[in-house]
């Protein structure tokens, strides 16, 4: 199919799934029909991301950013990607932006928390 959406919604039933391999490969496909997909971006960064391959990971989630900017999903999972990596700074930096985006609209508790607990190194 060439159509997004439904290439979108396998790919996000694939990353629910726990079928990451799969999802990477479709969300893959999914991204050459809309380049500047946020929501793409973020279940291709998950996959990546449950896979441990934090770079691209990172990379997709900063893209999903840049398209989105206003989506705490976004900003706390890229924070995670970060977190992930053991670039704790940067994910701090994340976990600030959330903050700052809560003075300005409402951000779910549990994104701010979960990324809170993450950013400090064990």
């Amino acid at each position: 199919p060439f159509s997004v959406e439904p290439n979108l919604m396998f790919g996000r039933i694939l990353t629910e799934a726990k079928l990451y391999d799969q999802a990477v490969e479709q969300l893959g496909q999914t991204v050459s029909l809309d380049r500047n997909s946020a929501e793409i971006r973020f279940y291709l960064g998950q996959a990546y991301l449950a896979r441990a391959m934090n770079d691209d990971a990172i990379r997709e989630f900063q893209r999903a950013v840049s398209f989105g900017p206003d989506t705490p999903q976004y900003i706390a999972a890229l924070g995670e990607a970060y977190a992930a990596a053991r670039r704790f700074d940067e994910a701090r930096m994340q976990l600030q932006a959330l903050k700052e985006l809560a003075k300005k609209r409402p951000v779910p508790a549990a994104l701010i928390e979960s990324l809170s607990r993450r950013v400090t190194p064990s």
